[in-house]
């Protein structure tokens, strides 16, 4: 009579199937693109700031000077001018037609704390008439967060964003990595927004890049090997039969 054995189960390494590689890679895709469609118009809203006359701090008093020039010389001691200030996000007219203080070599405006509390940019245009002559001019201030917000928020961010990466590393787990990515990409689109203390330009952009990059590195990689880890190898059960 026969005698049938049965070796005990070896685990055997299936190839990623076909589908599940194009699932995966439909997963990183849409992560992919849900990260750019909410990062991108944040990071661009900086575009106009190379344009800022004037970077004002939040819920603070603040007194725009503009010169008036008349044919090369300085406006007359008669000449008017008048302020138009309109929200460049919203199009809400902050300040209509206000008369501006003619102070011979420049006019001024004082806007009051009430005028700057809603954060972002300003188009404000300038018309002045001297006699017969008019001119007009535009240009843009900016509201920024008030120096000690901003860098409570900026520090905040760098301690959170370092502590997840330090614990994700300590721990082993993808999830508190991803985690750790998602940090340091709020924190280089902050940065690039909001600069440090008020102050945006080419070091604190770099350095907002740099915090985007490692942001996007982690969270990628994170992303990548938890989706491999639902839809990558598994084990069956395999049994050999010995006539």
């Amino acid at each position: 009579m026969a005698t049938h054995t049965f070796k005990k189960p070896i685990p055997v390494n299936k190839p990623l199937p076909k589908s599940d590689k194009t699932m995966k890679s439909k997963s990183l895709f849409i992560l992919f693109a849900i990260t750019l469609i909410a990062i991108v118009p944040l990071a661009s809203a900086t575009i106009s700031d190379e344009d800022v006359s004037f970077r004002i701090l939040q819920n603070s008093w603040f007194d725009i000077t503009r010169p008036c020039v008349n044919a090369g010389h300085w406006c007359s001691a008669t000449a008017g001018c008048n302020l138009t200030v309109v929200n460049a996000q919203t199009g809400t007219i902050i300040i209509n037609n206000g008369l501006m203080t003619n102070q011979v070599s420049y006019h001024n405006y004082t806007l009051t704390s009430t005028q700057t509390t809603n954060l972002g940019f300003f188009k404000a245009d300038m018309q002045c008439s001297d006699g017969t002559s008019h001119g007009a001019n535009t240009f843009y201030y900016k509201i920024v967060p008030a120096m000690e917000n901003n860098t409570t928020t900026f520090l905040v961010l760098v301690f959170g964003a370092i502590v997840l990466l330090a614990l994700a590393y300590l721990i082993k787990n993808e999830y508190v990595s991803f985690m750790a990515g998602l940090m340091f990409a709020i924190l280089g689109v902050y940065t690039m927004i909001n600069g440090f203390n008020g102050v945006v330009d080419l070091y604190t952009r770099a350095t907002a890049l740099i915090s985007l990059g490692i942001g996007f590195i982690f969270i990628f990689l994170s992303a990548y090997h938890v989706i491999g880890e639902h839809s990558g190898s598994s084990s069956s059960d395999s049994f050999e039969y010995d006539d």
